[in-house]
């Protein structure tokens, strides 16, 4: 299992000015430990590496890069917020013997090994129709819980894009199947939407999208300390 501590791009990150959000302000003033991810064991799955690309937008950006990118300010914001933070992969590489199988096969044994509290598969979307936009969060069919942290971190990313798109149920997505309790994959927008496209080249949105996914995580630990999550109620 890797670990990848990340605190060197600390500074980096906090040149974007994120103002008003509490959160952040907590873990700086050394108040991390009152957060709901504080403690908590969380794996991020940046899609794809190496030798398989993911999909390419017009720009000519790998759709691996991306997804690593916005993992790795994801695992800032929670290392920050107190979480111990592992990811499946921590540079440009295709796991294992360098096949796909294999990277996937790794992929999940990295799962049940961990057996994390929270996990989260980053990507980047793709559709014949360059006008759709927006992100978009998937949950195992079968899990309560992930449908509920889905619904939260769908929230936060439509309040900072914009974006109405619903979070949405899978049951074929290979690493949703590895029985994580959460877990859900985000796509963080269309790389065949131009304007979407240039966007998530952007240093600042990609930190915006990952403080989105991390806000989501907390408010959904929130509730479920509280008792109000649909892994336990059922939701409405």
């Amino acid at each position: 299992m890797r670990k990848k501590v990340v605190w060197v791009l600390v500074i980096a990150l906090l040149g974007g000015g994120f103002l008003g959000w509490g959160s952040l302000a907590a873990a700086q003033s050394g108040t991390a430990a009152a957060l709901p991810i504080a403690g908590k064991v969380i794996l991020i799955d940046p899609g794809h590496g190496g030798m398989d690309p993911g999909k390419t937008g017009s720009q000519g950006e790998d759709e691996k890069a991306i997804n690593l990118s916005i993992a790795t300010k994801l695992a800032v914001y929670l290392e920050m917020g107190g979480a111990l933070v592992y990811m499946t992969r921590t540079e440009d590489e295709t796991l294992g013997e360098g096949t796909k199988k294999e990277d996937m096969k790794l992929r999940a044994e990295q799962i049940q090994e961990l057996k994390p509290d929270l996990f989260v598969s980053i990507h980047q979307n793709s559709y014949t129709d360059s006008q759709l936009w927006g992100p978009q969060v998937f949950y195992h069919t079968d899990s309560q819980k992930s449908e509920a942290l889905a619904a939260k971190v769908q929230e936060q990313l439509n309040i900072f894009t914009g974006s109405k798109r619903q979070y949405k149920e899978n049951a074929d997505y290979f690493i949703l199947r590895q029985g994580q309790d959460p877990g859900i994959l985000v796509e963080c927008g269309f790389l065949t939407n131009p304007e979407e496209e240039e966007r998530l080249n952007e240093e600042t949105y990609q930190k915006k999208i990952a403080w989105s996914i991390y806000s989501g995580m907390n408010a959904y630990l929130e509730e479920e300390e509280n008792g109000n999550t649909m892994g336990e109620d059922g939701g409405d």
